[in-house]
């Protein structure tokens, strides 16, 4: 493939995937793993994920979390998932402090606000603190 294909794949398909896929596709051979991994590339699709009009909206029913599909606006009711919050926590105890591209910055107020970071597409947290709040507002 010529090098002016292989850029514009790079540019054009590669910068709409998800992380996921990217990681996978970088074991292709040495040119994807350098094209996949230069920062240019990491700017370019940060800003067609930040762009696009796909969004997640996270809600609270019984003892489960609900994620929902927003695509241009309107709720994909066909689309939702059920997911379980970290350790089986109630989701009443745990409070979203931050998020940023998927990720969640949230607070477990049931032990002395123990700070998670978690990736509820994956379902994969871990835990930043269980005393930061101890040590820092006493």
């Amino acid at each position: 493939m010529d090098k002016l294909g292989s850029e514009l794949i790079v540019d054009e398909i590669f910068t709409r995937l998800p992380a996921k896929a990217i990681g996978r596709f970088k074991g292709l051979s040495k040119f994807y793993r350098n094209e996949l991994s230069n920062d240019n590339f990491e700017i370019m699709h940060s800003r067609r994920i930040l762009s696009s009009l796909q969004k997640k909206l996270l809600s609270v029913k019984d003892n489960s979390i609900v994620v929902d599909n927003i695509i241009g606006g309107n709720l994909q009711a066909d689309t939702t998932k059920t997911i379980i919050s970290p350790l089986n926590v109630h989701p009443s105890f745990l409070r979203v402090i931050a998020s940023s591209k998927g990720m969640l910055l949230i607070c477990n107020e049931r032990f002395c606000c123990e700070l998670i970071l978690w990736n509820p597409t994956t379902r994969r947290f871990k835990f930043l603190a269980d005393d930061y709040f101890d040590r820092n507002f006493e």
